[in-house]
Parts: structure tokens; sequence; C-alpha cells
């Protein structure tokens, strides 16, 4: 099926991670950043969500995604693994979930 403009609808890659792979202090971080009346200037609420279960965050809706998750407070061991992540794996959305994958490669945090 294509758009009236004869285009492909666009398909991104969805890695689901663990939430285990990210601090207590990133989830609360994240919550307020997904919060669309939490008053982030930026409008992080465009490109994270919460979920039931986590978040789901498009990492290709800023040139700037780590620089600016590192400049609200997210750890730097969140912040390498979704930059290692979106080059390695070649994906555009990253879902943390309760029940997602752990990567043995990266920390994990209990809490």
């Amino acid at each position: 099926m294509t758009n009236p403009e004869g285009k492909e609808p666009e398909v991104l890659r969805c890695l689901v991670l663990s939430t285990s792979h990210m601090a207590f202090e990133d989830d609360v971080i994240l919550t307020l950043l997904s919060d669309q009346d939490g008053g982030d200037e930026e409008n992080a609420w465009r490109w994270i969500h919460e979920t039931s279960g986590g978040f789901l965050i498009r990492m290709n809706a800023r040139t700037d995604t780590g620089f600016f998750l590192r400049g609200r407070g997210i750890s730097d061991d969140l912040c390498q693994l979704l930059e290692v992540i979106v080059r390695e794996y070649n994906v555009s959305l990253i879902q943390f979930d309760m029940d997602g994958d752990v990567l043995p490669e990266f920390p994990v945090f209990s809490w």
C-alpha cells in the first residue's frame, strides 16, 4: 500500500530491552520527561512515551538524543547503552519493558 504521493510508509526498527538496564533515577527522570504536562520546554513527551511496563523512546526524533538526555540527568550508563544500541543494532525505537531482554554486556540494576 502506498500513500497518495507514491511514497512507501516509514517503517522503524524497535529493540525491546529490560527496564533493569536503567537505574531507578533514570526511570524517575524519564517519567517526568514523558509527562505532557510536566513543563519540559523541549517537548520530550513527543518522543519519550511511558508504557504500562516501561518506556518507548524514539531515538531518531532528535539529532542530539544522548546529549539531551545527559543534560536532563539520565545516567551515563543508560546514555551509553542507548547510543551503542542505535549504532550496533540499527534501530530507531527502543522499548524498555519489565519483561524485555537483558543484554549481558550492559549494566543491570535491581530496584
